[in-house]
């Protein structure tokens, strides 16, 4: 997939906002007409993607009304229209994958909840996942939802490139 993807204009922020906040902002500011939720990462953790210079103009705005926020160091806005142009040939290649049904549950962040096991995963899904708005935060509500209780705890892990993607979504000082 990085093969397939070019340019450098665009990247990703992590705020520590709401999702609905960021939303709202976003639509109050024309300036900012390139710029979409990403990940939806946490109650109060919200990553958005778009242009750089976009990003750089939100990164004052946050700065001055005293919102923490942190870029993150990736080569590209996933999960947005960044990634329309890799998405044909990445669709194409997925074509070619036989995948079979799962046979642990799989959650999901695309979904923001765990798949049933009688749920397919198409290759399109893949293609979906790399644009479309991920949902983590659901997901992970979801996960500590169906598998906690009185005689169990449930301790989730994410895996990421940066100490920015810790969850519950700590941003570093």
């Amino acid at each position: 997939m990085a093969r397939l993807c070019q340019g450098d204009a665009s990247g990703m922020m992590l705020c520590r906002l709401s999702p609905k906040t960021v939303q709202d902002l976003l639509s109050g500011h024309p300036e900012f007409r390139s710029l979409r939720i990403a990940c939806e990462n946490g109650p109060e953790n919200t990553v958005v993607g778009g242009s750089k210079a976009e990003l750089e103009a939100l990164a004052g705005l946050c700065k001055s009304t005293n919102v923490k926020a942190t870029m993150v160091d990736v080569p590209f806005a996933f999960h947005t229209f960044a990634m329309d142009p890799m998405m044909e040939s990445f669709s194409h290649q997925l074509r070619s994958v036989r995948l079979k049904s799962p046979a642990i549950p799989v959650g999901s962040g695309l979904r923001g909840r765990i798949l049933s096991l009688d749920e397919p995963i198409e290759p399109s899904y893949f293609a979906e996942h790399c644009r479309e708005t991920l949902q983590f935060h659901r997901l992970t509500d979801d996960i500590v939802a169906t598998y906690s209780g009185a005689d169990k705890a449930v301790a989730l892990i994410e895996m990421g490139p940066s100490a920015a993607s810790k969850w519950p979504g700590s941003i570093p000082d």
